[in-house]
């Protein structure tokens, strides 16, 4: 599956793995593309993970 990077979906990924490695969870860009395809936001892996709603707020 190829991906498309718009010039802010860079940004946009990047201040999510910033959040959420805040929240000791390390975003998987590859992952993060396929969820984001699927409509899934980006707190989807940490979610998946078991980070609670609380943490990531």
């Amino acid at each position: 599956m190829m991906a498309f990077w718009s010039d802010t979906e860079f940004w946009y990924f990047k201040s999510a793995e910033l959040a959420l490695m805040e929240a000791g969870f390390t975003l998987d860009k590859d992952q993060y593309l396929r969820d984001m395809a699927r409509g899934s936001g980006s707190w989807a892996q940490a979610k998946t993970a078991g980070i609670d709603d609380r943490t990531l707020s």
